[in-house]
């Protein structure tokens, strides 16, 4: 017979050995970090063109390169927005060639963006190159893209290559037209710019006050005083067009370059009748062609006359 101390004890039975806690849970594996998503860096990218923060943008195009993210059009466009004008232009063609580079064709909105900000600043050197490059990559240049080229050329007076812009294009306005005559009045091209008044007419295109004055101003610095006067004629005689005293001054301008003072004087004084007040610069104008002739009278009486009409004198 066994002897009950000899029985194994059962565990439950077992003083001061209590039973082991059980092994905790492994802890979770953490979640993969997200990547980055297109959308992400869209709204990263605006907000720096909302900031004009260029350099923090040329980073994101950086980190979405790093991450294997592609960039489309309008993550460059975003990109571009956020230089400042006077310095997108020479951005721009690094851009787009950094587009070209990904397998990515610059589409019409990035060109006009960067053609626009050559026009800002006046180069418009860099401006036909963008369009000549549009050209290469089969990129149809549009009326809002000629009308920037047109204006960049204008604003140094490269009336040559204004003009040939002018007539790529399919259909032109009084904007392209006004923009045209500038450069021509800049260049002091007057034949040109009764040239182009003709061929608003052929093209069924109404010339406006802006039109005439930029003529007018053409033939004034190159003193052709007997075709601003035909000119003024013609603007005062269109019942749809209201003469202001800039068309006039333009005008005694030209008398003024030829030396004419009488005629200046004259315009003056039809300037009146029209009901049209003449300004100081308008003033200046008459005295100015009155000086140039050595007619010191006038110029005494027109200084009174300012006077009167309580123009400060300068």
């Amino acid at each position: 017979m066994t002897s009950s101390w000899a029985r194994p004890i059962p565990l439950s039975h077992k003083k001061n050995n209590p039973a082991p806690a059980p092994a905790p849970a492994p802890a979770p594996a953490p979640a993969p970090a997200r990547k980055p998503h297109l959308h992400d860096y869209h709204t990263r990218m605006f907000a720096c063109a909302h900031g004009s923060q260029a350099e923090l943008a040329m980073e994101i195009l950086l980190e979405m390169r790093d991450h294997g993210v592609e960039a489309n059009w309008r993550i460059y466009h975003a990109c571009l927005h956020s230089f400042p004008m006077d310095s997108l232009w020479k951005n721009a063609t690094e851009l787009i060639q950094e587009m070209e580079r990904r397998g990515l064709t610059a589409n019409i909105v990035v060109y006009n963006t960067c053609i626009e900000a050559c026009a800002e600043v006046s180069q418009w050197e860099a401006a036909l190159r963008l369009l000549s490059r549009m050209k290469e990559v089969r990129v149809n240049p549009n009326k809002r893209t000629y009308d920037a080229c047109i204006a960049a050329c204008a604003k140094r007076g490269r009336w040559r290559e204004s003009l040939n812009l002018l007539f790529e294009m399919e259909r032109a306005d009084i904007v392209t037209y006004n923009v045209c005559l500038k450069a021509c009045a800049r260049a002091s091209r007057w034949q040109e710019a009764l040239s182009l008044l003709d061929e608003m007419e052929l093209d069924n295109v109404p010339a406006d006050l802006i039109t005439y004055t930029t003529c007018i101003t053409a033939c004034a610095k190159s003193a052709q005083w007997q075709h601003a006067l035909r000119l003024l004629d013609v603007v005062e005689n269109n019942r749809g067009i209201e003469v202001d005293k800039r068309a006039y001054t333009a005008c005694i301008n030209a008398c003024a370059e030829a030396f004419q003072w009488e005629e200046a004087l004259k315009l003056l004084s039809r300037m009146r009748d029209a009901g049209v007040e003449a300004d100081i610069v308008t003033y200046d104008t008459c005295i100015y062609a009155c000086v140039k002739a050595w007619r010191l009278q006038e110029v005494r009486r027109l200084l009174d006359e300012m006077h009167d009409h309580g123009i400060t004198v300068y």
